[in-house]
Order: structure tokens, then C-alpha cells, then sequence
């Protein structure tokens, strides 16, 4: 499975998508902290099969405690509002 380079990640306590890498397979980018949230990290996903990714969030800074997690469909300059996907809290 290919992932599409068009989906953008988004940590509601304010984390952006910053840069993309990574094989057919898998690919990983940096997230920056957004609105002063002060949280940075990076998202790596990566193809179990052909109906599933698997997405590793790893954050630093920002405030403690859960972090909602969803994914937005569409580039930053032209993203969907409503997540397309909500993903288990980042703890």
C-alpha cells in the first residue's frame, strides 16, 4: 500500500506537519508546535496491510497530560476543518 503524501496530521494541543520522509511503505515528519502550544515531536506511519496504517506520534513539550490526535485530509493550504480520522488520545 502507498501512503498518500496529502494527509496532514494534526495534535489538537496545536502541532503542525513540517516535513515528510520516508519509503512507499512507511514515511515520518517533524511536527512544530502551532499558537505557542510549545510542543514539537514526529509522526512516522506506516502500512500494516491494504485497509490499515499504523501512526506513532511522539511529542515534547507543550502542556502535560492526554493529547487529542486526528488526521485532516488535504494540505495545510487547503485543509479540511473536519478530521477525517480521530486517533487514541497521546499520552
Amino acid at each position: 500500500m502507498r501512503l498518500r503524501r496529502g494527509t496532514v496530521i494534526i495534535v489538537a494541543v496545536g502541532v503542525l506537519l513540517a516535513g515528510c520522509g520516508g519509503s512507499d511503505d512507511s514515511m515520518t515528519a517533524s511536527l512544530q508546535g502551532q499558537n505557542g502550544s510549545g510542543a514539537s515531536g514526529e509522526v512516522t506511519l506506516t502500512s500494516v496491510d491494504a485497509e490499515r496504517t499504523r501512526v506513532l506520534i511522539e511529542l515534547q513539550g507543550g502542556p502535560t497530560g492526554p493529547k487529542p490526535a486526528h488526521i485532516h485530509e488535504r494540505a495545510c493550504s487547503d485543509i479540511d476543518p473536519v478530521p477525517a480520522n480521530n486517533l487514541e488520545n497521546v499520552v
